[in-house]
């Protein structure tokens, strides 16, 4: 096992050309931000008890607006976050032009 963490260490290094620890700091933090959203949203599952495809729907739903409320606490005042909210705004935007034929003002030309 270690000497397959200690060849990783190594390509990491190779690859950054600077030491690998902060890497491996920042992927334990988003391991336990992870393991935490699974943690409560398996408690929040197993609190509200629904059965079937319809509790499993909406236990899938309440997964995922968990998680991005966690990950939305947590990463609220970075760059990282603004840059996925504009990636996910111009997505919509596509989506919506494309859905519904929506035309841009900046696309008219005179």
């Amino acid at each position: 096992m270690w000497k397959l963490i200690s060849k990783y260490l190594l390509m990491v290094y190779l690859i950054a050309k600077k030491s690998s620890v902060p890497y491996f700091i920042c992927l334990i933090r988003y391991t336990l931000i992870a393991s935490i959203v699974c943690v409560v949203s398996q408690f929040s599952d197993s609190y509200l008890g629904l059965q079937g495809y319809v509790g499993f729907v909406i236990g899938c739903l309440i997964s995922a607006i968990i998680g991005c409320i966690v990950v939305g606490a947590i990463y609220w005042k970075t760059d990282e976050l603004r840059y996925y909210l504009d990636l996910l705004g111009r997505l919509i935007h596509r989506v919506a032009m494309r859905k519904w034929k929506i035309i841009d003002s900046h696309s008219c030309r005179d």
